[in-house]
C-alpha cells in the first residue's frame, strides 16, 4: 500500500511510496531492457514518476563495527537504512525481474549496477551475512566502479531484498544499469542508466514557540523538537548575559512549558540550548530569536527559535 501525498518538481508530478512492497523490476525481451518500479499493490509505474520515501524512522547509529564503518562512516553517526527484512512503517524496496525466459541469460544472472549517484550523503545497497556481517554490493564511499558495485539477481523470476543506506538527509538520484551475457553468442547486453530518485527524511528543526500570557505574571511556551532531547531554558535582558532558567526533557517532541516567576518590567528575550542528544556537528545546538538576536553563535549549529517577551 502506498502513502501518496504529490510532489510537483521540473513540471513533473511524482508520487512518493513511503509504505508497502515495491520492487525496482528488471524486465528483457525482444533484445531491450526494460527497467521500472513495480508496486505490488498498484503495478507498474516509470522510474522517473517515482520517488522512494526513507522515512526518520529509518534513521539508526551506525555499529562500532570496522565492516559497517568501512562503507558507511564513523561509527555512532546517523544512517538511514531501508531494511532487507520487512519493518513496519518503512518501504520494503525489494529488486525483481519479469518477462524474462529461462535460457537466455548465462547461468540465469543478471548484474545491478550503480553506475552514479547525486545527494548530499553516500549510498549503499548491502545484504546481511549468516553471522550478522554485511555483505556490501553497491556503494559510492570509496568511489563507484563498474566491476565493484553490482549485484547479482536471477534473470528468471528474481525477486531479493537487501538494505539500502543513506548517510545524510535530503534528496537523491541513483543511477543504475543492468547487465547479463546472452546465451546466443555470448555477448554482453548491457542497459541504459535509469535514474532512480529517493527523498530522505531529516529532522524537523527545533523550535521554541513565542510565549503566551498565562494572566499578569505566568506565560507558557510550546518547545518543538526531536523526541528524547534535553534541553536548558534560558533567559536574558541584552543577548550576551545569559542565565538558566529551567532544564527540560522532550520526551514526546512538543513540550509545553509554564512559568509563574518571571518579571516583565523590560524585554526579556529567551533561548533553549540542546544538551544532549548533541548534534554531529559541534555537541551543543542553539535555538536562538532571529528578531532579538543578531548574528551566528560562534561555533554552534543554528536553528530556528521564536521567543521574545515583551511587557
Amino acid at each position: 500500500m502506498l502513502c501518496r501525498p504529490q510532489w510537483v518538481s521540473l513540471g513533473w508530478l511524482i508520487w512518493l511510496p513511503a509504505l508497502g512492497h515495491v520492487h525496482v523490476q528488471i524486465g528483457y525481451r525482444d533484445n531491450a531492457w526494460d527497467l521500472h518500479v513495480y508496486d505490488f499493490d498498484s503495478g507498474r509505474s516509470e522510474a522517473s514518476e517515482m520517488v522512494f520515501g526513507v522515512a526518520l524512522g529509518a534513521r539508526r547509529p551506525i555499529p562500532a563495527d570496522p565492516r559497517f564503518e568501512a562503507f558507511l562512516g564513523r561509527a555512532g553517526s546517523p544512517v538511514w537504512i531501508l531494511p532487507q527484512n520487512e519493518v513496519e512503517g518503512l518501504l520494503n524496496l525489494g529488486v525483481g525481474t519479469t518477462g524474462i525466459r529461462a535460457g537466455v541469460f548465462e547461468s540465469n544472472l543478471l548484474r545491478l549496477v550503480l553506475r552514479r549517484l547525486e545527494g548530499p550523503g553516500d549510498f549503499a545497497v548491502f545484504s546481511n551475512g549468516s553471522l550478522g556481517e554485511p555483505v556490501v554490493h553497491l556503494a559510492s564511499r570509496d568511489g563507484i566502479s563498474g566491476i565493484q558495485d553490482r549485484l547479482n539477481v536471477p534473470a528468471v523470476s528474481g525477486h531479493l531484498h537487501v538494505n539500502w543506506a543513506f548517510t545524510a538527509p535530503g534528496d537523491y538520484v541513483v543511477g543504475l544499469g543492468v547487465e547479463g551475457r546472452l546465451v546466443t553468442g555470448g555477448v554482453m547486453a548491457v542497459s541504459e542508466t535509469v535514474e532512480y530518485r529517493f527523498r530522505v527524511e531529516g529532522p524537523k528543526p527545533a523550535r521554541l514557540r513565542s510565549p503566551r500570557r498565562l494572566g499578569e505574571q505566568a506565560m507558557a511556551f510550546t518547545l518543538e523538537s526531536e523526541p528524547g532531547g534535553v534541553w536548558n531554558l534560558e533567559t536574558s535582558k541584552d543577548a550576551r548575559s545569559w542565565e538558566t532558567w529551567i532544564q527540560v526533557t522532550n520526551v514526546t517532541g512538543t513540550l509545553e512549558i509554564q512559568s509563574s516567576d518571571l518579571r516583565h518590567s523590560e524585554a526579556v528575550l529567551f533561548r533553549a540550548v540542546q544538551l544532549e542528544p548533541a548534534p554531529a556537528r559541534d555537541g551543543m545546538g542553539i535555538l536562538r530569536s532571529a528578531s532579538a538576536v543578531s548574528g551566528e553563535p560562534t561555533g554552534r549549529s543554528d536553528a530556528a527559535l521564536e521567543g521574545v517577551s515583551h511587557e
